[in-house]
């Protein structure tokens, strides 16, 4: 995945032609988190996606959801998917909430890794790999962008 220089879009590189698209996003900062999570295999393409076609009429783009893309991240996630999605869906929101603005705020820095420490210390989020190593450098790689 590459992005436009603004960081408005990202797409697939190289490009192949019938299989194009962009993706949406509000800046340069959201644009590196998610070629990261393409990168790590976290997220494709869902339907929950809204989509709508390019001035080219044949690239279609695709808009984040608002509160920013849920992602599988969980290391053990297949043990209890229903929990497993309810744990992702909080610390997506908060990984969301520290990349979609322009510039880092602090607040935002803050309040991810109090979320991560607060779900580190769960007994059903560590039955689900929480405290993988894996998940800790992915969230140290989000606070770095």
């Amino acid at each position: 995945m590459r992005m436009t220089p603004d960081g408005r879009f990202i797409y697939p590189w190289p490009i192949i032609k019938g299989e194009k698209f962009l993706i949406s996003t509000p800046g340069v900062r959201a644009a590196q988190y998610l070629i990261l999570l393409y990168s790590k295999g976290y997220l494709n393409v869902p339907p929950s996606f809204e989509s709508r076609l390019h001035s080219d009429e044949v690239t279609l783009i695709y808009d984040i959801p608002s509160k920013g893309p849920v992602i599988a991240f969980l290391p053990k996630r297949q043990e209890d998917l229903t929990s497993a999605t309810s744990i992702e869906k909080v610390l997506s929101k908060a990984l969301w909430a520290f990349v979609e603005t322009q510039e880092p705020k602090q607040e935002n820095a803050l309040a991810l890794t109090r979320r991560f420490e607060a779900q580190l210390s769960c007994s059903s989020c560590q039955g689900l790999g929480i405290s993988d190593q894996s998940v800790a450098d992915f969230v140290a790689q989000v606070l770095s962008i």
